[in-house]
Order: structure tokens, then sequence, then C-alpha cells
């Protein structure tokens, strides 16, 4: 016995009953209505059916129905529900942005761990608290001051995060770069991210500024993972350049100008929060990485994906020897990260300018 709903997208044979996704939407998501079939195994009874067929008509059993699939079952037509919602919140999110702002950003900046100050690169007209902005999670560490920034460098329109979200903090991929989709709903085209890294090539030094000019993903998590929003971008982005070279040219010449010692290298991210252990630092030698942290990777790839040109930098805040492994401490990464934050601030701005 099969009851239809207008749609093409059937959930799975052997399920007792299916929900429709305007409920899931409801229910869990928030989002407005779409419909599936609904399907119930000839082996069990009319009566189970009915049964089935009345509490599901029961608005809070309904929800409740709903909560338990999404929760156990995780079908692709749930999760492409969740992606709908999850570009409805972007959408809403980018609104309300526009509402408040006259002209719309060319440029993102998103900082890191110690980093908010290099948001002085940043002629500020407009501020927001990321808890007064809709569906946007909240920065859970010390360091990162959570608020949204609106302004110019030399007239062109800039959008800044001061601090970010981190996979270690218990957010999603999706979530972390909940952000990156807001800028790219808002036509950010340009995406500019620093990070507090820890340095493993011998020749970085504590206070040094690099370039990434790769990444490893070490994390074991990906932000495109599930249904593609192909209005967003396309199912297998290519990862070949996804540090701009011309945008490292910019920063390269910007640190030459003014005097500033920059290196280039390949950027190690992994989930944290614990630090790496001896072992963990050779193995990310051995594989050719320059510097380790804990972000970037995730608001990377979702820039990618939304054809954004990217620059990434890293403040390396100490260098790892696993022959002679100290203790990390976390207020000192903290502080020189702050104190080089100048010299971040000096090299976006100049890059900014050229863009």
């Amino acid at each position: 016995m099969t009851l239809h709903a207008p749609r093409d997208e059937h959930p799975s044979q052997d399920f007792v009953f299916c929900v429709f996704t305007q409920a899931v939407r409801e229910s869990i998501l928030k989002t407005t209505p779409s419909s599936v079939a609904i399907k119930v195994p000839s082996a069990y009874s009319k009566m189970v059916y009915q049964v089935v067929v009345a509490l599901y008509n029961n608005t809070f059993f309904r929800k409740v129905i709903c909560q338990i699939v999404c929760l156990t079952a995780q079908k692709p037509w749930i999760n492409i529900a969740a992606m709908k919602s999850y570009k409805h919140k972007a959408v809403e999110a980018a609104q309300f942005l526009k509402d408040h702002i006259e002209k719309l950003p060319q440029i993102g900046l998103l900082t890191g761990t110690g980093l908010g100050e290099s948001a002085t690169a940043l002629d500020i007209s407009l501020s927001f608290e990321y808890k007064d902005i809709p569906h946007f999670p909240a920065t859970t560490v010390e360091s990162h001051f959570g608020k949204l920034l609106f302004g110019s460098i030399r007239d062109k329109p800039i959008i800044a995060m001061q601090g970010r979200f981190h996979l270690y903090e218990g957010y999603s991929p999706l979530e972390v770069t909940f952000p990156v989709r807001v800028m790219q709903e808002l036509g950010v085209k340009t995406l500019i991210l620093s990070n507090a890294a820890g340095g493993l090539s011998p020749r970085l030094q504590t206070g040094d500024l690099m370039i990434i000019a790769d990444h490893i993903n070490l994390t074991g998590s990906n932000p495109l993972v599930g249904p593609n929003e192909e209005s967003w971008g396309a199912r297998f982005p290519d990862m070949t350049e996804a540090y701009d070279k011309k945008l490292i040219t910019l920063a390269e010449n910007a640190g030459k100008d003014a005097g500033i010692r920059l290196h280039k290298g390949v950027y190690a991210g992994l989930q944290g929060p614990s630090l790496e252990t001896p072992a963990e630092i050779r193995f990310l030698q051995t594989i050719g990485a320059d510097a380790v942290g804990f972000s970037t990777i995730q608001e990377v790839i979702a820039a990618v994906h939304a054809d954004m040109q990217v620059l990434g930098l890293s403040i390396i805040t100490n260098v790892h020897d696993p022959l002679a492994p100290t203790p990390a401490v976390v207020e000192e990464i903290i502080a020189v990260a702050n104190s080089a934050a100048p010299k971040l601030a000096t090299i976006i701005r100049q890059v900014a300018i050229k863009i």
C-alpha cells in the first residue's frame, strides 16, 4: 500500500513509515515545505498502517516521528532538506546584514586566535555581535572577539570576522563554514584568512608570518559532504590552486615593501583541541607540512566551492622540535599572535588595496 505526494524523492523501501519533508522542516529545520512519498511495507497489516497514519496526522506525533527519523536514519532525502534549510539560514543572515549596510562587501576577512586586532587594517563603519545575527554560531574561544565588522580599505567595502568557529568546539563543518556562505550570499569574491599556527619547518621562527601555499586536510571532515547546493558551487570543486597565486604574489610584494619577512609553506589542519605529540610532529614533517593548526581548512574548502579567490596567512606562534619537545603554553601563543597582529594588518591592507 503506497500513498504518494508530489515528489520523485522516495525514502527507502523498508521503512515502517516515512515523513513528509514539510514536517521535517517544521520540526527539525524550521523552513518551508515540500513532500515525499509514504511507503508502508505490504507485510504490515491494515491496522498497523491506520495507526501509523493516525499518529502521523497528529501534529505533535508527526514532529516526534520526524525527529526520530532524522536522528536515526540519516537518509539522503533528509539530508537534502537539511541542506536547503542551511542555505535558507545563510540567505536570512545575509539579508539581515544587507538591511543594515550601504555597500555590499567585495572582500572578506576572517581572523583567528589572538588576531582580532589585525582587523585594524579596516576603516570600521559598522559592528555586529555574532549573537545578534540570525542563525550565526557563537564563538566559545576566549581570544576570539565574536564580532562581525563592516568597513573599507581605500573605499573598497570589506566584511571582517573577529573570531571564527572550530570543529573542536563541537561545531559541524557546515556550522564552521556558515560565515563563508553568508559572505557568498553577500557577494564576496575574495577571502583572506589568518590563523595562529605551530611551526614545523626549521626555517620558521616564533613570530614569523607564513603565506599558505597549500594545505593538508587531516581533520577527517569536509563541509561539502552530503547533498551539493548547485547554486553555490560544483559537486567536485578542484583544489589544485586553492590558494590564489596572484594574491600570494601581492602578499609577497607587500612584505618586501614593508620590510616584513614572509615565508611560504604548507599548512596542516587537525581537528584539535589536544596539541600534537612528538610522534605526530615527526609525521607532519615527513608528509611535507610546514605549519599546523586547528582551523582554516574547512573555510577554504567552502570558499573554493564558492569560487572565491583565497589568501591564507599564518602567524607562527611557536616552533615544534620533536627531538627536544617543550610544552606549549596557550597564553604565550596568544601573546605572540597579538604582538604579530600589526604586521598581519599591514600585509592585509596592502593586498586589499592592490586587489
